[in-house]
């Protein structure tokens, strides 16, 4: 199992290492790996920080229920 003390972008990166090609969303016939989603975000994470997002930085995310929208909540997390 995983460690209760992870935070949320920890377990979702401790899962992308365990099971990188299982599918972590779909919608409709669209899918996406727990690999991609991880490195989505982890790219959209590195552009926010180079942008001067930080740790207790408030970000506003305003999309409509998709991938995008959870990669970005993911990427704010980490």
């Amino acid at each position: 199992m995983f460690m209760s003390n992870l935070t949320i972008s920890d377990t979702f990166s401790e899962i992308a290492t365990r099971y990188p090609g299982k599918t972590a969303l779909q919608f409709g016939n669209q899918r996406m790996t727990y690999r991609e989603v991880n490195e989505k975000a982890n790219q959209l994470a590195h552009n926010l920080i180079e942008q001067g997002v930080g740790t207790e930085s408030l970000v506003p995310i305003c999309l409509d229920r998709s991938f995008e929208m959870i990669i970005g909540l993911l990427a704010i997390m980490k």
